[in-house]
This record gives C-alpha cells, sequence and structure tokens, in this order.
C-alpha cells in the first residue's frame, strides 16, 4: 500500500487534539473506500449505494486517512469535466467522507489537501465537487467556490457546485 507523507502545506491544518504521529495517509481500493462512505453518506441505504460509477475509472485516486491502523476517512479524485465546462484538465472530489468520532479534527483537511497536491502531480488544473450546503464553509476554507445555485440531490439533499483552481 501506498503512504503519502503529509505536506507542510497541509500538515498545518490538523487540530491539536489530533496529534500527526497517530495519522498517515494511503491510497487505498474502491473496495475499502465503499463501507466509509455507506456509513457516513449513504447512512440507511444498501452499501451498494456507496460504490460509484467513477470506482472504476482508470485515473481514479482513493485517499485513506487511518488513525492507529484503522480507516476512518475517505476521498475520490478522477478526472471529469465540470457541468457546462469545456476544462480537459478538470478532476472531480467525490465520496469525502470521515467518521463521526473523528470530525472537527482536521482529518478531512488533510485528506482534501492530499487530493488536492495529487491532482496537481496528474496535471489537473481545477477541482470541483457537489458539496453539501452543511459543509460549505468547510470547502470555502480549503480554497473552493460556489459555481450556480443550490440545487436538490434526491438521496442527500441540498448541494452546490463548488470548485477550485490547482496550481
Amino acid at each position: 500500500m501506498f503512504c503519502r507523507r503529509l505536506s507542510p502545506v497541509f500538515r498545518g491544518n490538523l487540530k491539536p487534539e489530533m496529534p500527526e504521529s497517530t495519522i498517515t495517509l494511503h491510497q487505498i481500493t474502491a473496495a475499502e473506500a465503499i463501507p466509509i462512505r455507506a456509513e457516513v453518506l449513504r447512512s440507511g441505504l444498501p452499501l451498494s449505494a456507496a460504490s460509484y460509477i467513477c470506482d472504476e475509472h482508470p485515473a481514479v485516486y482513493h485517499a485513506g486517512a487511518y488513525v492507529d491502523g484503522k480507516l476512518i476517512g475517505v476521498a475520490t479524485v478522477f478526472p471529469d469535466l465540470p457541468p457546462k465546462s469545456e476544462n480537459e484538465l478538470a478532476w472531480r472530489l467525490r465520496g469525502m467522507a470521515v467518521c463521526d468520532n473523528f470530525r472537527g479534527l482536521g482529518i478531512g483537511r488533510l485528506l482534501l489537501g492530499n487530493c488536492i497536491e495529487h491532482v496537481g502531480e496528474m496535471g489537473g488544473n481545477l477541482l470541483w465537487c457537489n458539496a453539501r450546503t452543511p459543509v460549505l464553509e468547510f470547502y470555502s476554507v480549503m480554497g473552493f467556490h460556489p459555481v450556480g445555485d443550490e440545487f436538490m440531490i434526491p438521496v442527500s439533499g441540498p448541494h452546490y457546485l463548488m470548485s477550485r483552481k490547482i496550481s
């Protein structure tokens, strides 16, 4: 399994309650990501509801955050055009999820920072996502900006399309 060192740029996003030494970020498989997605994003639905077609994309990257050897957060990025765009260097973030007991400690920031770095390393110049409305502030802090109006996704509620440039 590939272990990624924490970049100094994103290492500072960790909250004091979570010592850096206990967290590792690894590239994981879709099979490892799906149970965390199901628990956090698709609670009460079948496990298959947390499986995405992008999981089989040849360039997909699944990031996993571990605390003391236990997987507690996941995020997935892959090349994908945002709606109404022709930016062929755009990537999409999906399935960003951190287990309840570990939210608010900076784990999501580390995961997203890891994904941003990966997209940049792959030559991507834009990262976009459909962000749930209650977490707009999280994405804003990470450099994302809303594009357009709020919209509904039937299974998961109100969202905004958000994007950020990758340099």
